[in-house]
């Protein structure tokens, strides 16, 4: 082999090396975002009714529905293997539980520039450790929000547009029929199979819906101690995303005449006051005097109603102020 020859060959061996290299480079996520666009592009050339928006974010939820089983999760699992936590785990995995489905797409959505925030639904259970939780999207286009149930592959139309949470929730059960529903997901198949019930937050009562974190999460008590349970455990706003906002949790049944509340502090970030409030009668308190552990609170006057709530006034000059926590008792 002459010097050209072997300098040839060598070329074409380096240039072979490097786009393989290229190619296992690429992130799962950045694959599955390319076939998006390629399928966003190729039905937007043989559409001219269906909306770009809405054409996309179908796009991204058979996506996530084919790539994230949440049949595969459960199989992990009962093999006692580590399940994924990231959206790039998930995809390698292949296996994902609706809120993995949920923050794939709305990082797909994001790269994608489609407007998106979680919508959260804590449904209460006859007592706490029965409560349950879901979670779809809402996608923001022809100036409203319209509701993308990932897990489930499912939309709902009202009046010839994808419908909204609140859309659906003002017509409760009569919005079933509106449901646009992959049926023939074998996640949903089994879910069927067991008696659960996919959509049970278009009409279940009580629910509390949270949507892009904004809202309000009510806890009950065990012995006048109010822990999370398949709930939030924070209150306040953990981002300066505008289509986002802050929780807030009510106490119900707090006894009344109470003068002292005992909030378990896990961690705290941002800055702002948190307000307890019974009533009109509020008691206000620096987030910065609060520290990790047992924090007791003095109400400025015993409560005359049987149900507090506990929110975060954020500081403005920094946007955000949220307070994670453990357990609330009130004595």
């Amino acid at each position: 082999m002459n010097d050209q020859t072997r300098f040839r060959t060598i070329f074409i061996f380096s240039v072979f090396c490097l786009g393989s290299n290229a190619q296992s480079q690429t992130t799962e996520t950045e694959r599955f975002v390319n076939d998006i666009q390629s399928q966003v592009a190729q039905l937007s050339q043989r559409s001219n009714t269906l909306a770009k928006e809405f054409v996309t974010a179908v796009a991204i939820m058979n996506g996530v529905q084919a790539r994230l089983s949440s049949l595969n999760y459960a199989i992990l699992k009962q093999q006692g293997k580590p399940t994924p936590k990231t959206t790039e785990e998930c995809l390698t995995l292949r296996a994902g539980i609706c809120g993995n489905h949920i923050a794939a797409f709305l990082t797909v959505a994001d790269q994608l520039g489609l407007r998106s925030r979680p919508v959260e639904f804590y449904i209460a259970g006859p007592s706490p450790a029965q409560n349950a939780s879901h979670i779809c999207a809402e996608v923001y286009y022809n100036q409203q929000w319209h509701l993308f149930d990932v897990t489930w592959g499912t939309y709902f139309v009202f009046q010839n547009n994808v419908a909204s949470i609140d859309q659906i929730r003002q017509f409760r059960a009569k919005s079933r029929d509106w449901a646009v529903t992959n049926e023939s997901d074998l996640w949903y198949l089994q879910w069927k199979d067991a008696g659960h019930d996919p959509l049970v937050y278009v009409d279940h009562m009580p629910v509390d819906i949270l949507r892009g974190r904004k809202g309000t999460i009510h806890l009950r008590p065990d012995k006048q101690i109010y822990k999370p349970v398949h709930q939030p455990n924070f209150v306040g706003r953990n981002t300066k995303n505008p289509d986002y906002g802050s929780i807030g949790v009510q106490l119900v049944d707090t006894a009344v005449g109470s003068t002292i509340v005992e909030l378990q502090v896990v961690g705290k970030a941002g800055n702002g006051m948190i307000v307890l409030s019974n009533g009109k009668q509020h008691t206000r308190l620096p987030m910065s005097m609060l520290n990790v552990g047992t924090n007791v609170i003095k109400l400025t006057r015993p409560t005359h109603d049987s149900g507090i709530a506990v929110t975060i006034d954020v500081d403005p000059t920094i946007g955000v102020g949220y307070v994670v926590y453990s357990s609330i008792q009130v004595k």
